[in-house]
């Protein structure tokens, strides 16, 4: 962990710090393992758009390929009182 806040530091990519680093990381970090945004943002009290620019940024830094797969869950809601997943 210590070595990718370096690497972040260096990069210069957020230019904020109200939410220390290793959470940013932490959380993009998630999203890539396969966590939805908004679990992960429900889960550390963040906003999902937050988290999805972090990821982004991260991604950018480590130069990590998108994982591609035939079929993606692309969003999941409530509608009407029920759980409703939107595919790809």
């Amino acid at each position: 962990m210590d070595y990718l806040v370096r690497m972040v530091k260096e990069a210069k990519i957020f230019k904020r710090n109200k939410v220390p680093l290793q959470d940013k990381i932490l959380s993009a970090l998630m999203h890539y393992s396969g966590s939805s945004l908004r679990s992960i943002a429900k889960w550390r009290g963040f906003t999902y758009e937050a988290v999805k620019q972090w990821y982004h940024a991260l991604m950018m830094v480590l130069e990590l390929e998108r994982k591609y797969r035939k079929c993606i869950a692309i969003d999941e809601t409530k509608l009407h009182g029920d759980q409703v997943y939107v595919w790809q």
